[in-house]
């Protein structure tokens, strides 16, 4: 009798799927196209969030402004520096103090010029601004502005702000403009990056007008 030789186990063959180097190549190539695509379109999303809290900084401190001027007579406040620190002290020279009752700020407790010691406030600085702590964020138009000197509604060259000669705030000379005495297509306050005439904003500036309103300007960085 002839036995019947047992059937072989059927073998299966499990193919495990890779990559080519074409196919790995082609992925990180869309990667590449992908990332250099959404990447700028990220940082000028984060760029406008930016400039929309700068231009809400120079709006509250324009109100503050016009308040401070219908309290004062018309009169804007003074200063005795025309870059606007987002630090400051009990100096009177400081623009910032006149506007402290107005933005629901306190006033600073010393006269030390050390930003640990200093008091801040976000508003006077533009967050698009790259300079160093405690460093100018706005700067006041004045008659001494490279190139734009401020002018009143005569076209006479003014010290808007007038000028604080001492710490303590006794010596103003010359005395601020009036509100009225300033036209509307001249600037106030405008975002400043570590001197640079150019700004904080990539190819832009925000300007407060002596109207309040706001405006962006145009300018090659």
């Amino acid at each position: 009798m002839k036995s019947t030789p047992l059937l072989s186990p059927i073998r299966t063959h499990r193919h495990t799927a890779a990559f080519t180097l074409i196919e790995l190549l082609t992925v990180i190539a869309i990667i590449g196209v992908l990332a250099s695509i959404i990447i700028p379109v990220i940082g000028r999303v984060r760029e406008s969030a930016k400039s929309s809290r700068c231009t809400n900084n120079l709006r509250q401190i324009g109100l503050a402004i016009q308040t401070y001027s219908s309290e004062h007579k018309g009169s804007l406040p003074a200063t005795g520096f025309f870059g606007v620190s987002s630090y400051y002290n009990r100096d009177a020279r400081n623009f910032q103090n006149s506007l402290l009752t107005y933005l629901d700020l306190k006033p600073a407790s010393t006269w030390s010029t050390a930003v640990d010691q200093s008091t801040y406030s976000p508003i006077f600085e533009c967050p698009s601004y790259k300079g160093t702590t405690g460093g100018k964020g706005y700067v006041l138009h004045n008659a001494n502005t490279t190139g734009d000197p401020a002018k009143d509604i005569n076209d006479t060259t003014v010290q808007p702000w007038g000028f604080i000669q001492d710490a303590a705030g006794t010596n103003i000379s010359p005395a601020p403009q009036k509100v009225a005495n300033m036209p509307a297509k001249v600037w106030a306050i405008r975002d400043l990056d570590a001197g640079s005439l150019d700004g904080s904003h990539p190819g832009y500036q925000n300007h407060l007008y002596f109207d309040w309103h706001i405006g962006r300007v145009v300018v090659s960085n």
